[in-house]
């Protein structure tokens, strides 16, 4: 008897001590997979933030390239109004001709 019980108190402690270091792996486990989303999360805000970033200042200065060239329209309707009537005019036919059809 005294076999069966040491093996029996004997299987008791390995089962409590693999008990122990699944519950530890668990929580490093745990620990790790928090981190990395945490990491991730930071990831994503960081190239959200450049991404807007970039996007802001491909439209300013799209927005400034469209102020120069209006300036630059009104600077030659003013210096040249008869062409800019003539060519309106122009315009305003090729478009009734081509909606026409």
């Amino acid at each position: 008897m005294t076999n069966y019980s040491t093996i029996q108190n004997n299987a008791k402690q390995a089962a409590e001590k693999t008990g122990e270091e699944v519950k530890e792996t668990g929580k490093e486990t745990y620990s790790n997979v928090r981190q990395a989303a945490k990491d991730a999360g930071n990831t994503v805000r960081e190239v959200a933030k450049d991404a807007g970033n970039t996007v802001r200042e491909f439209f300013s200065g799209q927005s400034e390239k469209a102020c120069e060239m209006k300036q630059h329209a009104e600077e030659k309707i003013v210096k040249n109004p008869l062409q800019s009537v003539a060519l309106a005019a122009l315009g305003g036919l090729l478009l009734g001709a081509l909606s026409r059809r």
